[in-house]
C-alpha cells in the first residue's frame, strides 16, 4: 500500500529534509514515528530536498507499509510519535506508481522579509531581517527579468548534483503588507539555494545596490559572482508541490 504525506515543519532544528550524518534531519524523524506507528521500517521519499533551516508547509511524502492503517488516517495516527516540530497535515492511498519527487510537475516557494530598523525577536525566526526600507517598485520590474525558461547558473548555490541548471518560473509575485514583504516563487522544479540567491538578488535590487535591467544581464552571465547574496533559509518556506491532475 501507497501513502501520500502532505508534511508541514519548521525547519530550525534540523538540517534540513533528507537523512544526514552531521546532523537529525525531517526524513529520519518522520521514519522513525512511522515504523513505531507501523510496527516495520519505513522508508520516506520526499518531493524537495528543503536546506537546513527550511520551513515546509506543503511537503509531498511518499512511503508503503503493509496496510495497518488506512491511507487516510495518519495525521491524526502520527500526532504521538511526532515532535511538535513537525507533524502529518494531509494523508491519501495512491497508486503503486506515484512518486513525490519525480512525478512533481512544479513547486511554490515563500520567502519572507521583515524591514525594520531594530530587532523584532518573536518573528526573525521566520524572515530576514532587514534594516533599510526597500523599493519594492524596483523588484518587480527586477523580477519580471526572472520570468520564463532560462539557464539559472547565476542563482546556484555550490555543491548542486544538477545535471544542469535550465529551469522555468512561472510565477514570482511581491506583496508588502506593513513591514513585512512576501516573495512568492513557483517554477517547474528548483536547483540548490536558487530561490535564496534569486531573493537576495531582488533585496540588492531593492536597496539600490542594482538596477532593475541589470538583472538580465545577471541571468545572460551565467556567473554566480554576478547576482546578489545568498538570503538566509529562516526565512524560506515549501508552500505547495504541484502534480498532474488525474
Amino acid at each position: 500500500m501507497r501513502v501520500k504525506l502532505t508534511v508541514e515543519y519548521d525547519g530550525t532544528n534540523y538540517v534540513g529534509w533528507q537523512r544526514q550524518d552531521n546532523g537529525v534531519g525531517v526524513q529520519t524523524v518522520l521514519e522513525n514515528a512511522l515504523s513505531e506507528l507501523l510496527g516495520c521500517k519505513i522508508t520516506c521519499y520526499g518531493a524537495s530536498r528543503t536546506d537546513s533551516g527550511v520551513h515546509a508547509l506543503g511537503q509531498v511524502v511518499h512511503f508503503d507499509h503493509p496496510g495497518v492503517v488506512p491511507g487516510d488516517r495518519f495525521p491524526l495516527a502520527l500526532i504521538p510519535h511526532l515532535p511538535p516540530d513537525v507533524a502529518c497535515i494531509a494523508s491519501e492511498q495512491v497508486n503503486d506508481s506515484f512518486n513525490a519527487r519525480f512525478d512533481s510537475r512544479g513547486k511554490r516557494y515563500e520567502y519572507g522579509l521583515l524591514v525594520s530598523k531594530v530587532p523584532r525577536p518573536l518573528r526573525r525566526r521566520y524572515a530576514w531581517e532587514v534594516h533599510k526600507p526597500l523599493d519594492v517598485t524596483a523588484m518587480r520590474m527586477a523580477a519580471k527579468h526572472m520570468l520564463g525558461e532560462h539557464d539559472f547558473s547565476c542563482f546556484q548555490g555550490q555543491g548542486c548534483s544538477a545535471p544542469h541548471a535550465i529551469r522555468e518560473l512561472t510565477a514570482i509575485t511581491i506583496e508588502e503588507a506593513g513591514d513585512t514583504i512576501k516573495i512568492s516563487v513557483s517554477g517547474n522544479a528548483f536547483v540548490r539555494y536558487m530561490v535564496r540567491i534569486l531573493v537576495g538578488t531582488l533585496v540588492s535590487v531593492g536597496e539600490g545596490r542594482m538596477p532593475p535591467d541589470f538583472v538580465a544581464k545577471v541571468i545572460q552571465s551565467r556567473d554566480r559572482k554576478q547576482a546578489g547574496p545568498t538570503a538566509p533559509a529562516k526565512g524560506l518556506t515549501l508552500c505547495e508541490v504541484y502534480y498532474k491532475e488525474v
